[in-house]
C-alpha cells in the first residue's frame, strides 16, 4: 500500500481520472494545461510545415497567442538546471520517436503521454527565466550582427558588439543532431 500512498519522486499518480506527475523539482502544472501547451506547440509546428498558409494566417496567430498565454503562467522550479533541461530533452526525443513511429504498438501509454506533456511544459518554463530569455535575445542579435558584419556597411560599434557577444556565447561543441521535435517550434514563432 505504501507505494500508492507515497509514490517515488518522478512517478505519476492517477487521481480522479487525471494523471498527475509528481515532479522531483516541485514543478506544478495542471495536466490539462500541459497537454494543451504540448498540443498547441505540435500544431504550430504542423502549421509552419503547411506551405499553402500565409505567414499572417489567423489560425497560426491564434495558436501563438494561446501558447504565449500559457507560457506566461509557468514558473521554473528551483534547482532545475540546464543539465536537467537537456535530460528532459533526451527523454522527449524518445517519446516523440515512439509517437511518430507507425503501428499501434508504438503508441504512447497514458503515463507516457502525461510525462511528455509535463516535460515539455517544464522545459518551456525553464526557457521563460530571465537568464534564458536574455540568452535567446543575445543569440538572435549575434546572428543579425554576423550578417551585418559580413557586409561592407557595418560599423566599428557593430563589430565590437559582435565580438563581445561571441565571447560571452562561444559556439557550442558539436553534438548529436537534435530529435525532430526539438528542431521544430521554438519561441521565435
Amino acid at each position: 500500500m505504501a507505494p500508492y500512498v507515497h509514490p517515488k519522486l518522478g512517478r505519476s499518480l492517477k487521481s480522479e481520472d487525471v494523471l498527475v506527475i509528481d515532479d522531483p523539482f516541485g514543478f506544478v502544472i495542471d495536466p490539462a494545461v500541459a497537454r494543451a501547451l504540448r498540443d498547441d506547440v505540435l500544431n504550430l509546428f504542423h502549421l509552419r510545415g503547411t506551405r499553402h498558409l500565409r505567414p499572417d494566417d489567423r489560425e497560426r496567430q491564434e495558436v501563438i497567442a494561446r501558447i504565449k498565454e500559457m507560457e506566461s503562467t509557468l514558473e521554473c522550479p528551483p534547482g532545475y538546471t540546464k543539465l536537467e533541461y537537456e535530460k528532459d530533452g533526451l527523454r522527449l526525443g524518445e517519446l516523440a520517436g515512439r509517437r511518430e513511429a507507425s503501428g499501434r504498438r508504438n503508441k504512447l501509454t497514458e503515463e507516457e503521454d502525461a510525462e511528455e506533456a509535463h516535460l515539455k511544459a517544464r522545459r518551456t518554463a525553464y526557457r521563460q527565466t530571465p537568464e534564458e530569455r536574455q540568452k535567446e535575445e543575445d543569440r538572435k542579435r549575434i546572428f543579425c550582427l554576423m550578417l551585418r558584419c559580413s557586409s561592407r556597411n557595418s560599423t566599428p560599434e557593430e563589430h565590437a558588439e559582435f565580438a563581445r557577444l561571441k565571447a560571452r556565447y562561444p559556439d557550442p561543441p558539436p553534438s548529436a543532431p537534435k530529435p525532430r521535435h526539438e528542431t521544430g517550434p521554438s519561441r521565435g514563432y
